[in-house]
């Protein structure tokens, strides 16, 4: 038996999509299916009447965790994969190079100016780059998101507890 099966990043992804939704809640199930619905222009009474268990959903669900994963790094996905099977899986291919987050500096921001939400430390992109200007949507400027993160990992003290607290989960710019 090889020490480490190598396998393409998108297979690498879905195994890990795929574990995912096997293990989660089904309150979060729930909210993905609702936001599923929700960008694909269902109406409100069509979101309610969703019968979110229903196998129906589960391809959407797995597509919905692989785009949270198109910029994660090999390390990441690799970290995750070794945890669930016990074993050096080794991926082929590169994760989508994002743009940078003016707050953090990581590479989390599919596109600047577009109102993002950097899940590495909850700065909303507006695409103000001036450290001294107020970030109406952030409630505070730049260069305090900057410091926030630098002292306690988030832009804002309220996002402490839903920030990535993995290291290595993204690029750094």
């Amino acid at each position: 038996m090889p020490d480490q099966i190598i396998i393409s990043r998108e297979d690498a992804m879905t195994l890990l999509a795929w574990q995912k939704l096997l293990t989660m809640h089904p309150e979060k199930r729930k909210g993905i299916v609702a936001e599923i619905l929700i960008e694909s222009d269902k109406a409100d009474d069509e979101i309610e009447d969703a019968h979110v268990d229903g196998q129906e959903y589960n391809h959407d669900i797995v597509d919905y965790l692989r785009s949270g994963l198109l910029n994660v790094t090999n390390e990441f996905i690799e970290e995750d994969l070794k945890e669930l099977y016990h074993h050096e899986i080794g991926i082929e291919g590169e994760p989508l190079l994002y743009e940078p987050c003016p707050c953090c500096g990581y590479r989390t921001v599919e596109e600047s100016g577009a109102y993002d939400v950097c899940p590495n430390c909850y700065w909303e992109d507006d695409g103000n780059e001036d450290p001294a200007k107020y970030s109406s949507v952030n409630h505070l400027t730049l260069q305090q998101g900057r410091d926030n993160y630098k002292e306690m990992g988030a832009s804002d003290p309220a996002y402490i507890d839903i920030v990535n607290k993995h290291p290595n989960k993204y690029l750094k710019a």
